[in-house]
């Protein structure tokens, strides 16, 4: 769901953001899969799930799966070369609420999508 939020937080989730999600975050493959053998969908078009649902459930898990999660929303962002100033306080409005720095995302990035 922060995904999704994430690539459209500058107004359009363009086909290279989606792209890149995909082929290069194998957690985000794999949360897609599972979310395929849920209710995700039902629970997205009713607003049950919304992003912030996805923070609240995000902000109890353990600081490296919070980076962990930050770091694919920072891939998308990343993905078509242009940092908005919308995508960019959206992350950082993010790691302040879930209490991680916005570096340590960024090298989480890096080592992810070595």
């Amino acid at each position: 769901m922060l995904a999704m939020s994430t690539g459209n937080s500058d107004g359009e989730f363009s086909f290279k953001e989606i792209e890149d999600a995909i082929t290069k975050t194998p957690a985000l493959r794999e949360a897609m899969k599972e979310a395929e053998s849920t209710d995700w969908l039902s629970k997205f078009r009713t607003k049950e799930l919304n992003s912030e649902s996805a923070m609240k459930a995000l902000s109890k898990l353990s600081i490296e799966d919070k980076t962990e999660a930050m770091a694919i929303c920072w891939g998308i962002i990343m993905s078509d070369g242009n940092v908005s100033y919308s995508e960019k306080n959206l992350i950082e409005k993010w790691t302040e609420e879930l209490g991680i720095k916005l570096e340590d995302v960024k090298a989480k990035h890096e080592k992810m999508y070595q």
